[in-house]
């Protein structure tokens, strides 16, 4: 079984004999975030440093939309990032900002984009440009249409310092907030979250997972700071339907980021976030640095109505191990967890030598799963059993041993251990005179 990471290296080895440009890495549908057969995944690799605003210096943003028509205050540093701050430039609602490359595949509920796949991730760090906190610094990510036109069809997340902290924020409309449609763009009541309030002085790995679910205002926004999940946000799925207008722009499949020096309307949180925040001149030349910009799309399976075809033997060569309890008895719950998979993808988990389906379970952002089965009770004391789980996505595979130390008797309840320790127990009480009843409780999954 070829490893993931052998899988990562084989497609970037297949990149670089396409020849693509330095300046933009483009990895196959196996990337690090877990883009699907069907999906699409972009890594940014930006090699020229220098400024970029107003259009000037365009190349060194290679396949980017570019703002035009106002001053701009960004650039490519020297370690290849994407500098941005709001210093030179008022925040204004219809602005376009900074629009990454788009994906080939694009993501969206099946009415807006019939081709599209259902979820998209991106990930990257984000510092303050100087390392210290710099007040009313105000940067916003758009998760934007594959047009790259100004559009957060997929939600945002807002960058802010204010009141020493680094504030990472939402804003969306949601219908049950507002009268009936359609309702005008200046009488809207937008909702907005403060997810986590963060060190602003130090490097932050940051997520983003936009999941589109068919049907109304019900698409989920997942953000994730330093490796947890700090907050759920929305789509802009509410404000089409609060517009009551379909072909609206929110309405468009998404596949670029859209970086923003501010916003535009009225903030419950005081943050700025959606008012008018006025550009900040003290901020040139800092700001924030985004780095490790990756994004990417692809389909997160719907839950499984019917068990796999069982592989007839578990994987010789796994991937990695399965990492359970080494010993257990028969009949008794135990849990298993493994990591590596694609996000959200289904793990079908199966015991051997002759195959018994253990169930699923689906893995986390991260790829992480955990699942929790009961031993078989026909397993027999001194038995070892192999218990593996397979991605059905990525088709990673993760095994390892499982010793029987006790059985059970599937009849009666009784495990073999129990059953000598009654027996014994009722010799020693009879002899004595006694009465004994000896029951034993098999655990059972909750």
């Amino acid at each position: 079984m070829t490893t993931a990471s052998a899988r990562l290296r084989a497609a970037a080895a297949a990149t670089a004999a396409l020849g693509l440009a330095a300046s933009i890495s483009l990895l196959s549908a196996s990337s690090a975030l877990g883009a699907g057969p069907t999906g699409d995944s972009i890594t940014l690799a930006l090699t020229d440093p220098g400024t970029v605003a107003s259009n000037a210096n365009a190349a060194r943003l290679p396949g980017w939309v570019l703002p035009s028509g106002s001053s701009e205050d960004a650039s490519v540093t020297a370690d290849g990032a994407f500098r941005i701050s709001n210093a030179a430039r008022a925040p204004f609602f219809t602005h376009a900002g900074y629009v990454t490359p788009a994906l080939t595949v694009s993501a969206a509920e099946t009415a807006v984009g019939p081709s599209s796949v259902n979820t998209f991730d991106t990930s990257f760090t984000v510092a303050s440009a100087n390392g210290a906190y710099q007040e009313g610094l105000n940067i916003g990510i758009a998760f934007g249409d594959v047009a790259q036109t100004w559009g957060r069809s997929g939600g945002n997340l807002y960058f802010i310092h204010k009141n020493g902290v680094l504030n990472l924020v939402s804003f969306w409309a949601e219908p049950s907030k507002n009268g009936t449609p359609p309702v005008t763009s200046a009488s809207i009541v937008w909702t907005e979250k403060v997810h986590a309030t963060l060190d602003p002085t130090v490097p932050h790995n940051i997520r983003a997972v936009v999941r589109f679910y068919d049907g109304p205002d019900n698409d989920v926004v997942e953000i994730y700071a330093d490796g947890e999940r700090v907050g759920t946000a929305s789509t802009f799925e509410g404000y089409v339907q609060i517009k009551a207008d379909p072909v609206a722009q929110p309405g468009a499949p998404i596949g670029a980021l859209d970086f923003m020096s501010g916003a535009n309307t009225t903030s419950s949180t005081g943050l700025s976030l959606i008012s008018s925040a006025a550009k900040v001149p003290a901020l040139l030349g800092n700001g924030f640095t985004f780095a490790g910009i990756t994004y990417s799309t692809y389909d997160v399976e719907p839950d499984p109505v019917a068990a796999p075809t069982l592989p007839t033997a578990p994987e010789p060569v796994p991937d990695a191990d399965l990492v359970l309890p080494p010993t257990s008895d028969a009949a008794t719950e135990i849990t298993a967890t493994g990591t590596g998979f694609d996000p959200y993808e289904i793990v079908d988990f199966t015991v051997y030598s002759t195959p018994i389906y253990l169930g699923w379970a689906r893995a986390d952002a991260f790829g992480n799963v955990t699942h929790t089965f009961t031993v078989p009770a026909s397993f027999t004391a001194g038995q070892t059993h192999t218990v593996q789980g397979v991605g059905q996505r990525s088709a990673r595979v993760v095994n390892s041993s499982l010793a029987i130390t006790a059985s059970t008797l599937a009849a009666t309840g009784l495990s073999t251990e129990g059953t000598i320790a009654a027996g014994l127990a009722a010799v020693l009480l009879l002899g004595a005179g006694g009465t004994v009843i000896a029951t034993t409780r098999r655990r059972q999954r909750a």
